[in-house]
């Protein structure tokens, strides 16, 4: 009988081993797909305790044409959400944290508005009500002493009158659980991560500092690719990482952290279970204690748990699917939507066709207006996005495209194509937040406050996760 098991046990190994070299040649030719079509980045696949491949792929600095390699440091955005939910379940099961209680009972000298009716639950979930600081009229990127942030953080408006009767994402909420973790810990913030997070993990090589990876020899730079030939370096700047995120690490680490989430070596399978549960419905997807849910995005009948980061020159993801232990992390250090390249990297790790990389819709339709200019697309704009492969582009993808001629210094080419999207999506509230923003850019308060209101009247007829946004710039504006 034991000799039976043991060529059964053997015959799967060996089956695995099979199938994981089988992979290994599709995943490595998908990264160079990725290369050819002007992504940078590095992405790694596992299997639970085997890592089956490392992808790096473009150029960490473009200015000297450095690689990417599979060591290369990223700042890592929102995925740190993850760290910190952890940090605070750690505490909820060494009975320290109730996630039914408010921030008063923690912190009962805060100046957070409504703070004795936010529960953590609530700070976990996206049902605060806080806005993130970023949300303020005039706010820099810049190094705040911790009373300038917190200032921040407790002047803002809410996003909804009470906390708890919404869903409305905030990186100001996980700070607020990152304070409460040092409150009830003794430790600061990056201190207990390193100890009872990153130490345990076998996490090396994640670092707690300031908001880029640029100055590290091993960092990679962060860009925003604008047309085939054109991007923006965004800038070094000193906002330091915290409970939002913001961690500088790189694909290996990452992995650690997650194989040491599945495997219980952070919190037990209870809390695991408790993270993984679905809290509250977001706008694609279903949201756990700092974990999105997605069922059948990436791939056909398989749930994934995991976060997307994305800022100023980054977009990461962490991403796993509980059943086969597959892990798939990507770090890419350019602006943009890092889980389209998770969501392929997944699928062909479960053995399926992947998607072909496609060149950024984005850069093709800047390198046609770069050609025929603002005026013919004004006219023609139905015919350009049929260019590109696209018959009628989303909102997102729209003003999102109008913040490259932000980014270049373009003010009146972003006017003009904002001033054509009225044409397009003339219902759409964010048309009109930048709309406003252009004319406080030109000091035209009159004609910024029309915009605003006018955003804030689509808002509460559509979409109202954009009020506190619009209050706080119509403030701003007094």
């Amino acid at each position: 009988m034991k000799t039976i098991t043991f060529l059964i046990v053997s015959l799967f190994a060996v089956l695995s081993v099979t199938g994981q070299n089988e992979l290994k040649p599709k995943l490595h030719q998908l990264a160079r797909e990725y290369e050819n079509t002007n992504f940078h980045g590095v992405v790694l696949v596992a299997k639970n305790d085997k890592i089956i491949t490392e992808e790096a792929f473009g150029h960490a600095d473009q200015k000297t044409g450095k690689k990417n390699t599979t060591s290369t440091l990223f700042k890592t955005e929102s995925t740190g959400k993850m760290i910190t939910s952890v940090a605070v379940l750690q505490l909820v099961e060494a009975g320290k944290l109730d996630l039914q209680k408010t921030i008063t009972d923690y912190w009962p000298e805060s100046k957070i508005k409504k703070a004795d009716k936010m529960t953590l639950h609530m700070l976990l979930t996206h049902q605060s009500g806080l806005t993130s600081p970023w949300e303020r009229p005039g706010y820099e990127f810049k190094k705040y002493t911790k009373e300038e942030w917190w200032n921040i953080i407790e002047t803002n408006p809410l996003a909804f009158d009470e906390p708890g009767k919404g869903v409305y994402y905030s990186s100001s909420a996980y700070e607020v659980l990152a304070a409460i973790v040092e409150k009830v810990s003794g430790l600061e913030f990056q201190q207990y991560c390193s100890k009872k997070i990153f130490a345990p993990a076998g996490m090396k090589n994640t670092f707690y500092t300031i908001d880029t990876a640029s100055y590290f020899a091993r960092g990679a730079k962060p860009y925003r690719w604008i047309g085939s030939q054109t991007f923006y370096e965004y800038p070094v700047n000193s906002l330091q990482a915290g409970g939002a995120g913001g961690w500088i690490s790189c694909v290996e680490d990452f992995y650690r952290f997650a194989y040491a989430l599945l495997n219980e070596k952070l919190i037990s399978k209870k809390y695991l279970g408790l993270m993984m549960t679905p809290q509250v419905e977001m706008q694609r997807n279903k949201y756990g204690y700092a974990l999105e849910i997605y069922t059948d995005l990436m791939v056909r009948g398989k749930t994934v748990y995991g976060h997307n980061g994305g800022g100023m020159g980054f977009s990461c993801d962490l991403f796993f699917e509980p059943e086969t232990r597959t892990i798939v992390v990507t770090m890419l250090n350019m602006y943009g939507n890092s889980r389209y390249v998770t969501g392929n990297f997944m699928t062909v790790s479960f053995g399926n066709e992947a998607q072909k990389p496609e060149k950024d819709k984005r850069q093709a339709l800047f390198d046609l207006i770069n050609e025929k200019g603002l005026d013919d697309f004004d006219v023609h704009f139905s015919e350009y996005f049929k260019s590109i492969g696209m018959e009628q582009p989303s909102p997102f993808f729209l003003i999102g495209f109008a913040d490259c001629y932000e980014l270049l210094g373009q003010n009146e080419n972003r006017k003009k194509f904002l001033i054509t999207l009225e044409k397009i999506i003339p219902d759409n509230p964010v048309l009109y937040i930048q709309l406003g923003d252009v004319e406080v850019s030109e000091n035209n308060k009159t004609a910024a406050k029309t915009y605003y209101l006018k955003a804030r009247e689509l808002s509460e007829k559509y979409d109202n996760q954009w009020l506190g946004e619009i209050n706080s710039k119509l403030e701003g504006l007094e």
